[in-house]
């Protein structure tokens, strides 16, 4: 994944290149429309909020097939520290979420995700417990996510809020159906290894297990690279 930006320090270019088979995963060039919205293609937009956070997406239920797919609106939520709180997804439109997921965080750190499906009684979809390594202090992190699926390959460079302040130990994510409550699949991802550079930003660090999908950007062995102000 590379990231470039523009004299202000705001993304205008993200790219996901898989070298092994030598084919582009993901590329997105962000317009900025205005102070508060950014345009990514014509069926694709965030709209940001006083404090240049993330507080809309507007997608498609499949960007490949647009005029074919639901329209997709996520609307994100911050509470008064600046931590993403809840997120809500609204479907073609409709004035009640399809799904909700709520963020609860101990010491500034996320915990927990839990989605539920908010138009059929908030019952239970996904659910992720997340444990930090508390023995180092990058200047700056990653989002830790777990359910960041629309969201995956923009937050490293978005700002949904504030990051965490340690990495991630590990992270389980296990999905229900919702109609009987029955466990369906679990991930069990671990992360160690990590290296600070000399000027206290995270390097390097080992991600094994399960992928979680939500953090695509962290699988396997990963290097972090930065840009100078």
């Amino acid at each position: 994944m590379s990231i470039t930006y523009n004299s202000n320090l705001n993304p205008t270019k993200i790219s996901v290149f898989d070298s092994a088979a030598n084919s582009q995963l993901f590329y997105a060039s962000l317009t900025y429309a205005s102070a508060d919205s950014i345009r990514i293609d014509a069926y694709q937009y965030f709209k940001l909020d006083n404090k240049n956070r993330v507080s809309r997406f507007i997608t498609k239920q499949n960007i490949k097939k647009p005029t074919s797919s639901d329209n997709y609106v996520y609307e994100y939520t911050y509470n008064s520290e600046g931590y993403l709180t809840t997120k809500n997804l609204y479907v073609n439109g409709s004035l009640t979420p399809f799904y909700k997921t709520t963020y609860t965080y101990s010491n500034g750190l996320l915990t927990s995700c839990l989605m539920v499906a908010a138009s059929a009684d908030n019952k239970k979809i996904l659910e992720s417990i997340i444990t930090y390594d508390d023995s180092i202090s990058p200047k700056t992190m990653f989002y830790t996510f777990a359910d960041g699926f629309e969201s995956n390959y923009f937050s490293p460079a978005m700002n949904f809020g504030i990051r965490p302040a340690k990495p991630p130990k590990q992270i389980i994510t296990k999905f229900y159906d919702p109609a009987n409550n029955k466990l369906l699949d679990t991930w069990t991802s671990n992360y160690s290894g990590y290296t600070i550079d000399g000027n206290g930003y995270l390097s390097y660090g080992v991600a094994s297990g399960d992928q979680q999908q939500g953090l695509t950007n962290f699988f396997g062995k990963t290097k972090f690279n930065y840009q100078c102000q």
